[in-house]
């Protein structure tokens, strides 16, 4: 029973299944009981139920048939206790019966019990599935209510969207019927139509929405003449564009999302906008045969730019109000993505457009734009106002926009500019003047150069200095070009009809063209630019070609499935100060800058920003080959190829991988086909150009002289290697310009006379040495001095070449500088040196001074170690080697004279030395000497005069030493002090003479033909004398030699009397003989016998000489006896002259 209710037992889901079970085997083990007690007892026996309280239970159970047998219901009653007495065994683990108990008390008390906790249980479960019903019930009704809510404003907004269809519908009708009467060519304007072209705040409020329609299909767009639009027409077509955007519901917070992205994250600078104008004024048609010309006007209060292009179309409009919808063609137009102009926002709220009948603005913000009554009452305060458009009444025009539209109609010869395109400056930016000045510095008067239509630029700027320009403003920019001559350009390499080919490149038509961008910095042209100074000029040599684009590539690009062919242009900058810039990479107009010395222009498919090049493979096509159409314009022409140290490109860390690749590529092909422009020239040499080294010898002159070919360009060294171009031209036979080179001018006969020309020679060589020394310290660093590499290097530059300039030598005295020569250098038979002693003159050949006309000739002269410094004792040991080396024949015998002469000059610098080093005592002995009977060593050569009086010599007068013998009479002061030199040389060297005695009457010159340095060197003869062994004799014979004196007592001038009989006039004249000593002979009058002091000598002489006049006056003999007695007292003086000489006169009387 418990089973067929489902009744829930104990809760636990395993004990439920368990008691299941056990109820089901219970009613059967009942049922069958049953059936057999009612077959066993029969009707004569009854059953009794045990004794219970519970009065069912206590009466005896019914019997079926009158046999005494349970009945189903006592049977239930049984089977509810039985299944009781098995759930209460399963609570009390301590009964684990599971059978009924014996008894009838026990059985009706167990289910009792049992049953009152059944019911307990069954009430608790009860009470808690009310409470959980009820629980539930409270959720519902809160649902219930939310429901309610959520579909009365479903209800709200269902009634709102068909008032909005409604109005729109109504609208939709209005403008059908416009357009209707438009197609039909009325002028009747509706009067809904009134209301929409009067516009927000003029009473009559915009429309809430617009139902989508194909704005495309609007019957102008198919117009193609720009100034058959009339102005009603171009009116109601602006005024629709401005209701179907302000009608704009679904999507709008996400659309006013993208184009707030679009002008705030686009493009990384605000004054891009200025390219992208300057894009789409590029981009319009100009009538045939007219210049395009474009005016830029920039203030602190608006950017204006003017065109005279044919004019705006319906459908340009309508690509201004879209966003990334455009009318133009890929590959026929700069732009065509629909978002450039977005870029106008950046430094303007409200944008105007005029055009022929067009006249119509943007308003992003009410905000305070900038334009006086057009702030209107509606609030734009989302972004849908950059592609709204709203028509321009000429009264609400700003009065600047006026002043330069009447300024123009009365101007429209001079100046007949058909579309504007004004901004005014926001108030946030109005006083910032660096954005002002970054906008002027946005123009860049180089995009002529790329652009498809625009020649002329005329740019006017009101506002502060710009900083690092010196241009002042306003200026025009003007583009004159003219295609090169064939004679321009050498041969291609190889040609097919009409293209030529690089490897697998293949460039349609080349061409080239002469360009010259004119800047008028006053802004006023005159008839010959040439003789204006206000003009300058940028020289660009344009090389052009088409391209042959392959058609899976044209497949894989959409924008450019149309394009069969794409140019590619490189211009090459003529630098006139050698100084090299940097270029842009144009897509017609400045993309990036990635550092290269060349405009590279192609059709590149740019980034939206247009701020880079995307990574695509069409722009992989273009770079492919316009690399290699960069190396044939290098190998084709001969001014690209001379200057290709200016136009190597080069790469940098940061430079993207995609330039990266294109910098590679170019240096692989050069690598490759660099060395067909080396052979170019016959028998030349090719060199990167050094701008030190082209600054001293210009390049044409080493072409000349040295046949040098210079690329010229920056220099390229291992210090200075850019990204390994420096390596690529090495190996490819391409090697910088060094010193060496500039050397070699020096071989050509012309190469003295263009030096000589200049303006500076002297600096000019001052330069060149300067050079030298540098070169050879680089040198120095890894070769030592003191090898002989490193004297083979300075030999290569400087052997036998006009450089040095040589000191004249004795006779060949020349007037003015003398002339450069050549000198071989680092050989034993010529020696070069440098001598600071600037009389010293060289006699012999072998031997060279060289003279240093700056202080960097001198150094070189130092630092090359081709020259030594020329000492006095250097070239008396030279002088020596050589009269040792060859002693027969050392030299003529004027060059033996000059080199004893130079010895002898320099006899104290050698006693200076030999002090120092004994060992240099034998260098004077070694000299050869001539003398009449041929060459003498020095030491065995024998003077033949003595104070200039000839000596008669006793054995050999061979071996006399041939120097000049002056006369006694002779007043050449300067051969008697040459004369005395010699013989104090040779007295010097150890010589002497050995003399015998003379008959003959020799006679001294006068003291008064001494100079001081004759009267020195007299006194050192005479000390060396004195000296020497046979001294004695010699200085006897010079104080009994005679000179011309005065005698005492009378006129008898001119006598000649022995010279130790002499005294000094200037203290006893009249007494003895006397002659006249200067002061500077005071130490050799004394040395010949000479009394200039009242000693005993004086006193004997005077004496003498009053016994010989026969003087009777005691008186004096008496003062001169006693001086005698008192200077002889102090045996001072050698009185041994005077023995035997009568000293007093007695006369006897009878």
């Amino acid at each position: 029973h418990a089973c067929a209710q489902g009744i829930v037992l104990c809760g636990d889901p395993s004990i439920d299944r368990v008691l299941a079970v056990s109820v089901q085997s219970l009613a059967s083990l009942v049922l069958s009981e049953h059936a057999r007690a009612v077959s066993q007892v029969g009707d004569s026996d009854q059953i009794h139920a045990a004794k219970e309280p519970d009065e069912t239970l206590a009466e005896p159970l019914p019997h079926e048939h009158g046999q005494g047998a349970p009945s189903l219901e006592a049977l239930s009653t049984l089977s509810l206790a039985l299944t009781s007495s098995i759930y209460l065994s399963t609570l009390d683990s301590n009964s684990p019966r599971i059978l009924p108990p014996d008894t009838d008390q026990d059985h009706a008390h167990a289910c009792k019990v049992a049953r009152l906790r059944l019911e307990i249980e069954a009430r608790d479960r009860t009470i808690k599935q009310m409470e959980i019903r009820e629980a539930a019930l409270g959720d519902a009704l809160a649902a219930s209510k939310q429901l309610v809510t959520d579909a009365e404003r479903e209800r709200e907004r269902l009634r709102a969207r068909v008032h909005e269809m409604e109005a729109s519908l109504e609208r939709m009708r209005e403008e059908q019927q416009a357009l209707t009467h438009m197609q039909q060519g009325g002028s009747k304007i509706l009067p809904r139509d009134v209301a929409l072209l009067a516009g927000p705040g003029e009473g009559i409020p915009a429309p809430v929405s617009a139902a989508p329609h194909d704005e495309r299909a609007h019957p102008l767009i198919q117009v193609t003449d720009a100034a058959s639009v009339p102005e009603e027409d171009a009116k109601d077509f602006v005024n629709m564009l401005r209701c179907a955007r302000e009608g704009i519901v679904h999507m709008r917070e996400s659309l006013c999302g993208s184009l707030r992205s679009l002008g705030e994250e686009l493009y990384s600078s605000r004054t891009h906008f200025i390219s992208e104008i300057m894009q789409n004024m590029d981009d319009a048609p100009y009538r045939p045969g007219t210049v395009p010309h474009a005016r830029l006007r920039i203030t602190p209060h608006y950017v204006m730019l003017s065109t005279n292009e044919l004019g705006f179309l319906p459908k340009n409009v309508l690509s201004l109000c879209n966003i990334a919808v455009s009318s133009k063609v890929g590959g026929q137009s700069i732009g065509q993505k629909g978002l450039g102009f977005k870029a106008v926002f950046a430094c303007t709220e409200t944008p105007i457009i005029i055009s022929n009948n067009w006249r119509f603005c943007f308003r992003y913000k009410t905000k305070d734009a900038g334009m006086g009554d057009l702030v209107t009452s509606q609030k734009i305060d989302d972004e849908i106002g950059m592609m709204t458009p709203h028509w321009l009444q000429w009264e609400d025009a700003p009065e600047h926009l006026q002043n330069v539209l009447e300024q123009d109609k009365a101007n429209h010869d001079a100046s007949p500019y058909v579309t504007h395109v004004f901004l005014p400056i926001k108030e946030s930016l109005k006083l910032n003047n660096k954005f002002i000045a970054q906008v002027y510095g946005q123009v860049d008067e180089k995009v002529l150069l790329n652009l498809r239509s625009i020649k002329h630029l005329d740019l006017e700027y009101e506002g502060p200095l710009v900083p690092n320009s010196s241009q002042p403003a306003p200026r025009l920019v003007c583009l004159s070009s003219r295609m090169q001559h064939a004679c321009d350009m050498d041969l291609p390499l190889s040609t097919v009809p009409g293209a030529s080919v690089l490897e697998s490149f293949e460039f349609v038509s080349p061409r080239v063209r002469s360009v010259s961008l004119m800047v008028d910095t006053h802004g006023n042209w005159a008839d010959d630019e040439s003789v204006i100074d206000t003009v300058s000029r940028q020289q660009f040599r344009v090389f052009e070609c088409d391209v042959r684009v392959p058609h899976a590539l044209r497949l894989e690009t959409p924008a450019r499935r149309a394009v069969d062919t794409s140019t590619i242009a490189i211009a090459y900058p003529e630098y006139a100060d050698k100084v090299k810039g940097t270029y842009c990479v144009y897509a017609f107009l400045p993309v990036v800058n990635v550092g290269f010395p060349v405009l590279l222009q192609a059709d590149w498919i740019a980034t939206t920003s247009r701020e880079g090049i995307r990574d695509h493979a069409w722009n992989d096509f273009l770079r492919d080959h316009i690399s290699a159409f960069y190396v044939w314009v290098m190998l084709n022409d001969s001014h690209v190829r001379a200057h290709l140290g200016h136009y190597m490109c080069h790469a940098s860390p940061e430079m993207p991988l995609f330039w990266r690749s294109f910098v590679s590529d170019i240096k692989k092909l050069t690598a490759k086909h660099l060395p067909a422009v080396l052979k170019q020239g016959v028998n030349s040499t090719v060199r990167l150009s050094q701008s030190s080294i082209i600054s001293l010898v210009p390049a044409p002159v080493l072409l000349e002289h040295a046949n040098i070919e210079v690329i010229e360009g920056e220099d390229q060294t291992p210090d200075n290697n850019d990204e390994g171009t420096y390596d690529v031209l090495v190996e490819a036979g391409l090697h910088p310009l060094t010193m060496d080179d500039a050397m070699r001018c020096f071989d050509s006969p012309g190469f003295t006379s263009w030096i000589s020309q200049l303006q500076d020679p002297p600096g000019w060589w001052q330069r060149l040495f300067h050079m030298l020394t540098e070169h050879l310290q680089d040198i120095a660093k890894t070769i030592p001095k003191s090898s002989d590499t490193f004297k083979a290097r300075v030999a290569s530059l400087v052997q036998n070449r006009p450089i040095f300039t040589q000191r004249p030598n004795i006779g060949n005295a020349t007037s003015g500088r003398p002339p450069r020569t050549t000198q071989p250098v680092f050989t034993l038979e010529h020696l070069l040196f440098t001598c600071d002693d600037r009389a010293l003159q060289m006699w012999r050949p072998q031997f060279v001074i060289l003279e240093a006309a700056s202080p960097s000739e001198h150094q070189f002269l130092t630092e090359s170690s081709v020259t030594a410094q020329l000492t006095p004792l250097l070239l008396i040991r030279l002088l020596a080697s050589l009269h040792l080396d060859n002693p027969a024949h050392p030299g003529s015998c004027g060059t033996l004279w000059r080199d004893l002469r130079f010895v002898r000059d320099h006899w104290e610098d050698y006693l200076a030395f030999r002090t120092k080093e004994p060992h240099l005592e034998g260098y004077i002995a070694s000299l050869r000497v001539p003398t009449p009977s041929g060459l003498v060593w020095a030491n065995d050569v024998r003077v033949k005069t003595l104070l200039g009086l000839p000596l008669d010599m006793k054995d050999n007068p061979g071996v006399l030493a041939d120097y000049q013998t002056v006369p006694t009479d002779s007043t050449d002061p300067g051969a008697f002090l040459d004369m005395l030199k010699w013989e104090q040389f040779f007295l010097n060297i150890g010589t002497w003479p050995e003399t015998r005695p003379s008959s003959t009457i020799k006679v001294h010159r006068p003291f008064s033909m001494y100079d001081p340095e004759a009267a020195q060197i007299a006194s050192s003869i005479l000390l060396t004398l004195a000296k020497l062994p046979m001294g004695a004799p010699l200085l006897d014979q010079l104080k009994q030699a005679r000179m011309v004196c005065t005698l005492p007592g009378g006129p008898r001038l001119g006598s000649a009397v022995s010279v130790s009989s002499l005294a000094t006039a200037k203290l006893f004249d009249g007494l003895v003989p006397s002659v006249e000593v200067p002061e500077h002979c005071a130490d050799l009058a004394p040395s010949l016998g000479v009394a200039l002091h009242p000693d005993a000598l004086l006193a004997a002489k005077v004496l003498a000489t009053l016994a010989e006049r026969h003087v009777t006056s005691t008186a004096t003999y008496v003062e001169w006896l006693s001086r005698l007695q008192l200077a002889y007292d102090s045996r001072s003086d050698d009185l041994s002259a005077y023995r035997g000489v009568k000293l007093l006169y007695l006369q006897f009387h009878d």
